[in-house]
């Protein structure tokens, strides 16, 4: 997010292409808001395929945390994989 345009934009590039299945986007830099996170996602998956963005944005989390892929919510209401 500070360096727009730089080799490190290439460098975020990459696993947003290749790696979509083991990322997921978010912020630990409380000087960064929302929408400014999500300006970067659309930035770095433009051209992505939608099956891409969704993994990225919100199926990889989900089961990162032991829901489920499909849906949202808590686990009571998507049981554990």
């Amino acid at each position: 997010m500070n360096f727009p345009g730089s080799s490190v934009d290439a460098d975020l590039s990459f696993p947003f292409k290749h790696f979509d299945r083991r990322i997921c986007i978010g912020c630990g830099w409380s000087e960064y808001g929302l929408a400014e996170v999500r300006a970067r996602f659309e930035h770095f998956a433009a051209g992505l395929a939608p099956d891409k963005l969704r993994h990225i944005a919100q199926a990889n989390l989900l089961g990162f945390l032991g829901w489920c892929r499909e849906g949202l919510g808590p686990p009571a209401q998507h049981p554990r994989a």
